[in-house]
């Protein structure tokens, strides 16, 4: 280590400067000249200055109520005192905004992990909690949020008849119910509610021309039903209610908030995944009933023309399960490539088809 540097020496209490010889030791820095003789600073006494280097090196010394100050130009100086104490002066040459820039990134790491939380393992969380709920609670819901619904929409009754025996001709016996209800409006919709009621408009129904598109629309919203996807969605809508709900075991209190929400089950935006799983038992049921799966594909561009159409006056909306992800252009594509590899024989069913012909005839009258 080199042993001697020369620099100036300042007393603020007497306002003097002079030049002296500096020596750096184990733990301290040594000053003298003829004129002040030696003085020790030892290491944990100093404060460097933040913009310390090679070509000036600025240090004070405080004691008491005195300060006095040394001024080093050029000589290596300060890589020499850093060699000598790298854990005192490697601190003590960081800028006074270090503390503030690591609390800004602490506190933006917090937020980034609340947010990876609440957006991505939260509702995962939440959906497998969802799904330990007993079916009966999720039925309970289902029948106020249908009597809700009663209050606002007008249930054909005859229709709802005719529907219902439509689907339950194929339908095979299933722990989740289901309940087919016709509502007469343009509105070319239909959904599912949690516990199994599916509610159908006339406008969807009047824009089909075979029966295979019923049996597709009907098994799609019963995949949902099967699946729990409405239940688990209006859930995930509530997701850190319904988490501390679901946790304190708390379903009263979640069930009241959901009610509230009850609005929201028309424009319930399911995931990709959703959407897919309920295509795929749609496709699935009727493969094993022998109905054409063109009538999936059928339902979807009809659908994807009448959206695309520029006379938007006769259609309210599409449907909530053709306006959510994945894109209607993809969900036919799915269905071509699962007609692709999984081939099967499929047969004409006089019965249905009367009976959809009956249904449509109904509504036009």
């Amino acid at each position: 280590m080199k042993s001697d540097f020369i620099g100036l020496y300042y007393d603020g209490n007497k306002g003097s400067k002079s030049e002296v010889k500096v020596l750096i030791s184990k733990d301290e820095v040594v000053i003298s000249n003829d004129t002040i003789g030696v003085i020790v600073w030892p290491f944990n006494k100093i404060s460097a200055h933040r913009d310390n280097d090679d070509k000036r090196c600025f240090l004070s010394y405080h004691f008491g109520k005195k300060s006095t100050h040394l001024e080093i130009v050029g000589q290596e100086f300060w890589k020499e005192l850093i060699a000598a104490s790298p854990e005192e002066f490697n601190q003590k040459k960081k800028s006074p905004y270090e503390g503030i820039k690591k609390l800004a990134v602490l506190i933006f790491l917090i937020l980034l992990g609340f947010g990876i939380f609440y957006f991505y393992a939260l509702p995962k969380i939440v959906d497998r909690l969802a799904i330990n709920i007993p079916y009966q609670w999720e039925q309970e819901l289902g029948d106020k949020l249908f009597q809700q619904l009663t209050k606002s929409e007008k249930i054909d009754s005859f229709g709802s008849l005719q529907l219902d025996e439509f689907f339950h001709d194929f339908k095979k016996d299933s722990f989740f119910p289901a309940k087919i209800f016709l509502v007469n409006s343009n509105l070319v919709n239909a959904f599912a509610m949690p516990g199994g009621n599916i509610v159908v408009y006339s406008g969807i129904i009047e824009k089909m021309e075979s029966y295979p598109e019923l049996v597709s629309l009907l098994f799609h919203e019963y995949g949902h039903v099967v699946k729990r996807h409405v239940f688990r969605g209006m859930i995930q809508s509530v997701t850190t209610f319904a988490f501390v709900s679901l946790i304190l075991g708390d379903v009263t209190a979640l069930s009241s908030v959901l009610l509230e929400q009850a609005n929201s089950i028309y424009n319930l935006k399911f995931s990709r995944a959703y959407e897919t799983e309920s295509d795929r038992f749609a496709f699935q049921t009727m493969k094993e009933l022998s109905i054409d799966p063109q009538g999936l594909i059928d339902l979807f561009q009809r659908l994807k023309d009448i959206d695309s159409s520029k006379d938007s006056t006769k259609v309210s909306s599409i449907p909530s399960f053709l306006s959510t992800h994945p894109g209607t252009e993809e969900r036919i594509e799915n269905v071509h490539e699962w007609i692709r590899k999984e081939a099967y024989p499929y047969r004409r069913d006089s019965s249905l088809e009367e009976k959809f012909i009956g249904i449509q005839s109904h509504l036009t009258h």
